[in-house]
């Protein structure tokens, strides 16, 4: 594990990142990609729940990026233990679960964003910069689907 170096009068802040997946290709993969960029450090990696859990107590990362299938774990619940352990802890979901059917509970898990595998790289280095910015960051697509339900639930039939 790598802890944050000291940064030089006027550089950028580096955030500190703790990635979750249990498919070491795609763990390794992700890892890489994110480290690629100078505002972004991946300081810890876990394959389950439990260690997940125990990182983010010792590590105390700004994002954690976490796989909803883990073996042993529900996705959902440990967004919301993670949260107990880190309230302030800024949670991107990169899934291969559909989006449709899974970001909305995500979000309101605690989540505060929702990124397909199936997604270039670069989703997942823009969803974490703009959680990080205080946004949320889902699709276009379930903007729009989340949005018409908010809307439509106000109106009568």
């Amino acid at each position: 594990m790598t802890v944050g170096k000291s940064m030089e009068p006027g550089a950028q802040e580096r955030r500190r990142l703790v990635v979750v997946d249990d498919h070491p290709v795609i763990l390794e993969g992700i890892c890489g990609v994110l480290n690629s960029h100078p505002d972004l450090e991946v300081c810890g990696k876990a394959a389950t729940a439990r260690e997940a859990t125990e990182l983010i107590k010792v590590l105390k990362p700004d994002v954690a990026v976490l796989d909803l299938s883990l073996e042993g774990a529900g996705g959902l619940d440990l967004i919301k233990s993670l949260l107990l352990v880190q309230p302030d802890l800024q949670i991107l979901i990169f899934s291969m679960h559909e989006e449709s059917l899974y970001a909305e509970r995500a979000l309101r898990a605690g989540a505060r964003g929702y990124v397909m595998k199936r997604e270039p790289p670069e989703k997942v280095v823009e969803g974490v910069r703009r959680i990080v910015g205080g946004e949320i960051f889902i699709s276009e697509r379930m903007v729009s689907r989340i949005l018409k339900k908010f809307v439509g639930a106000g109106t009568e039939k």
